[in-house]
């Protein structure tokens, strides 16, 4: 197994045929073909998708943190043992990675609101713009709470409220890129 580690990886590891579709297609009904919900480990539907993306996730990066927005603290032992105590402000708290179908997100960056901490978090999909050859992002703007977790351990939780924060996203948005509001059949906002 040590010999043949990386090997054994690229025989094991998920493929994803990438499709392209044209800038116009995707804005007009293509947005539909791509996921609308997080796919947790399990299979099961977690997070709806309520943003997506074509472009780079380093631009929308640049952009965000220029509007406030800030890399989360990474998992190491300081912020794992402040974990262990109520007092630490939720904004010290880690933001924990999350998968989507077997991916890592590509993005991650929080922003305090009130009390309240919010995440964009955006992954890959399988599709890009056929023009300029620009991966399209799904992703999601959560609210976390501070939680306790089996009383030990306290944690950002997600509250599973995304419209507010959607709604505020999209205003940061609409001076500087192109927006579309859209609704899923189940009258869902994307």
């Amino acid at each position: 197994m040590i010999r043949h580690h990386e090997k054994d990886l690229a025989i094991y590891s998920p493929r994803y045929d990438l499709r392209t579709m044209p800038f116009a297609t995707w804005l007009a009904d293509g947005w539909r073909d791509l996921p609308a919900w997080r796919i947790d480990m399990a299979g099961e539907r977690e997070q709806p998708f309520t943003i997506q993306w074509a472009g780079a996730p380093e631009e929308l990066a640049q952009y965000l943190l220029k509007k406030g927005w800030q890399r989360p603290r990474s998992l190491n032992l300081k912020s794992f043992l402040e974990m262990l105590s109520p007092d630490t402000p939720i904004e010290k708290l880690p933001v924990l990675p999350r998968l989507h179908d077997g991916r890592i997100d590509r993005l991650r960056l929080v922003r305090m609101a009130g009390s309240q901490l919010w995440v964009l978090r955006m992954w890959a999909t399988d599709a890009k713009i056929l023009a300029n050859e620009a991966r399209l992002l799904v992703g999601t703007v959560e609210v976390q709470n501070n939680r306790p977790m089996a009383g030990l351990i306290f944690l950002a939780r997600d509250t599973g409220e995304y419209d507010r924060p959607l709604g505020a996203f999209e205003q940061e948005f609409h001076n500087r890129f192109a927006v579309k509001l859209v609704e899923r059949k189940n009258g869902e906002r994307c």
